[in-house]
């Protein structure tokens, strides 16, 4: 199903307007978005997948239309989780199996060559060892993915980040569970050239590991030495205290750590500061985990973070209020921090919430994109997007960057309801970023 552009022009508009108005299909809900250099996929409530392929040659006629994905194509399996390379996508069924599709130039689709795919594949479950898949992720030219027994599997482009001390993997292949002390896996997470994973040792004690490359600092192991197999970053760097999240941009990692006697969460940011994306209030690399002070949050409690390759996001929530703001800091050279100019900002600068039309006390979510621009999720599925839109990556219908941000697909996305207006104090429950 290809769908049209959205309309620019006022004439259009009104005419969308009564259409809408018109139109009795139940809208979808977005509740995950993520971006490569060549898509942008997004899942919604009733797990439809939609796909935008991004212009790469630079023809501006060319206006990314929104294209729904076959479900024949996944096996009619319910799809959970998606993610993005640079060149390459990943979904994951409740059913356990994993499907990948796009450039296969490194192996990275995990089929045993490296033969390109329009269209999802399933990746043979043998290669897995017939278990079902728990957690997927994807990097720039690289895949991770976790079965429901805690074993690990990496393929794709290798410079260390799949942890298996070998060459470029064309097929999933065992990650030696030593080298993370056999911790049960709680999350992957794939950058550029380097991935982290949280680990559990416990109930209440969990660990970060790192390998891959690390020019920058970004393995928070104290030195800037490439690891091929996955290292503990000390634990005291992090103040011994529960990781709740990690993301990781194309030099540079954050993480969002919990005290473990209250509640207050805090960020700590390492590696590459070229834009201050670190957060730190300074253009210096850190090699280990560094705090971000709290004040610049205003105190608040952090209960979501998120980075592209050069910018990072944070959601706060007000105490005794389901209220939420947005926090960014970094590069900024396309507005893709949605403060209204273009200067980078070193520290975390809360966002304008009357930017956003949301709803009245609704925990929502920011969902950010990629190098040049991001993306936000409300409660009610609604999908915004601003920053760089050279290739028509916003799939608004033109290629103009915008700075404000924009709903995708009004008429396709977002539910109503009672009373809807635009809150300066609107709320956000999610960030991240990807490739795009």
């Amino acid at each position: 199903m290809k769908i049209p552009c959205s309309l620019t022009n006022t004439e259009n508009d009104q005419s969308n307007d009564k259409k809408r108005k018109n139109n009795k299909m139940k809208k979808e809900k977005v509740v995950q978005v993520c971006a490569g250099l060549a898509n942008i996929l997004i899942l919604t409530q009733s797990k439809k997948v939609y796909s935008i392929k991004i212009n790469q040659d630079g023809d501006k006629s060319n206006k990314n239309g929104l294209s729904l994905i076959d479900s024949k194509y996944f096996n009619n399996e319910t799809v959970i989780q998606i993610c993005c390379g640079h060149h390459h996508s990943m979904a994951l069924t409740q059913n356990g199996n994993v499907y990948s599709w796009g450039s296969n130039y490194y192996g990275q689709l995990g089929s045993g060559n490296q033969l390109n795919h329009e269209v999802p594949i399933r990746i043979n479950p043998v290669c897995f060892g017939d278990q079902p898949i728990k957690f997927i992720d994807a990097g720039s030219f690289y895949s991770f993915a976790s079965t429901k027994n805690n074993h690990l599997y990496s393929w794709g482009l290798n410079y260390g980040m799949l942890g298996l001390n070998s060459e470029n993997e064309s097929k999933p292949t065992l990650v030696d569970s030593k080298t993370y002390n056999n911790e049960t896996i709680v999350k992957i997470q794939c950058g550029f050239y380097h991935t982290l994973l949280i680990t559990k040792k416990s109930e209440d004690s969990t660990n970060v590991y790192s390998c891959g490359f690390n020019h920058h600092g970004e393995l928070g192991l104290g030195h800037n030495s490439n690891k091929n197999t996955f290292e503990l970053i000390d634990p005291k760097h992090f103040a011994n205290q529960k990781i709740k999240d990690v993301k990781s941009g194309e030099y540079f990692s954050i993480a969002l750590v919990e005290e473990n006697d209250s509640n207050k969460t805090k960020i700590y940011a390492w590696g590459n500061n070229a834009y201050g994306q670190l957060g730190l209030g300074d253009e210096t690399n850190r090699c280990v985990p560094c705090e971000i002070d709290s004040l610049n949050f205003n105190d608040e409690e952090v209960v979501k973070i998120g980075n592209g390759a050069y910018h990072s996001f944070a959601i706060t929530k007000e105490q005794g209020s389901n209220k939420t703001k947005v926090y960014a800091w970094g590069c900024n050279g396309s507005g893709q921090l949605c403060l209204g100019h273009f200067e980078q900002t070193k520290k975390p600068t809360s966002i304008d919430m009357g930017n956003f039309s949301s709803d009245k006390n609704i925990y929502t979510g920011v969902n950010c994109g990629s190098y040049k621009h991001s993306f936000a999720i409300t409660k009610t599925g609604k999908l915004f997007v601003w920053g760089s839109n050279h290739k028509g990556e916003l799939g608004l219908g033109h290629c103009e960057s915008v700075i404000i941000p924009q709903q995708f697909f009004p008429e396709l996305f977002g539910i109503s309801m009672i009373n809807e207006k635009i809150y300066n104090n609107s709320s956000f429950e999610d960030v991240s970023v990807g490739f795009a």
